[in-house]
């Protein structure tokens, strides 16, 4: 699956990392195993960017880091859970350029839990089993049966 979001930094507006436009993007419980920042040329370096889950860095993951580009794809590998709701995450964008707007686009790469962790998906299983087994049980006991 992907998920794509776009924020765009008004000329003038978005100078700085607390006027940053921010763009929010709702996804699902996931993991998340590749994170795209498009920059589009002539951001000529002067656009900066960040995608944070709930107020914190993921990509960068350091606090006030940011990337920036002019024309390029940057790609960060990731293998991260999104698992508290709300299941969001959000791109800021800001620039210096005071001529120019600037839209950057993230795409967000990720694969359902059991898909990036097989094993969750047979520990389901047999607790699922364990569950109806427990029923049946109980159930056979209620009935004198067993």
């Amino acid at each position: 699956m992907m998920y794509t979001a776009k924020a765009t930094a008004a000329a003038g507006t978005n100078t700085d990392w607390d006027s940053a436009a921010k763009t929010a993007f709702r996804l699902t419980r996931v993991i998340i195993h590749q994170i795209d920042l498009e920059f589009p040329s002539g951001c000529a370096g002067l656009v900066q960017a960040a995608v944070l889950d709930h107020g914190h860095p993921l990509w960068p993951s350091d606090f006030g880091d940011t990337v920036r580009g002019d024309g390029v794809i940057l790609s960060g590998m990731e293998s991260y859970e999104l698992d508290e709701e709300p299941f969001e995450l959000e791109l800021a964008v800001f620039s210096t350029d005071d001529t120019y707007d600037h839209t950057v686009e993230a795409h967000v790469y990720m694969l359902p839990k059991s898909a990036a962790q097989p094993w969750l998906a047979v520990t389901y299983a047999l607790s699922r089993l364990q569950d109806s087994m427990d029923s049946l049980i109980a159930e056979l006991k209620r009935r004198r049966i067993a």
